[in-house]
């Protein structure tokens, strides 16, 4: 890694799990558009622009907009520098 690359720091859950009924399912964290915008270093307008261009996804969750952990992460991975 260069001296000019920025590291993201993620939550430390990495995703909890709920079991109950015999079934295991993944809770996936989510990140409100503030919270990636101080992540990656950038305004939330910039953040609001990859969103409406559709390069990052996002979910209605009770009538907010919230980007789910995985869907940074492809994100990232699709835009990486280098």
């Amino acid at each position: 890694m260069s001296d000019d690359t920025k590291k993201v720091s993620w939550p430390a859950s990495g995703g909890r799990v709920r079991e109950g009924a015999g079934k295991t399912t993944a809770i996936t964290d989510f990140f409100t558009i503030g919270q990636v915008a101080d992540l990656l270093e950038v305004s939330t307008r910039t953040v609001r622009r990859w969103i409406s261009t559709g390069l990052l996804v996002t979910h209605q969750i009770g009538g907010v907009v919230r980007i789910a952990e995985h869907d940074l992460r492809v994100f990232l991975a699709h835009h990486r520098a280098g």
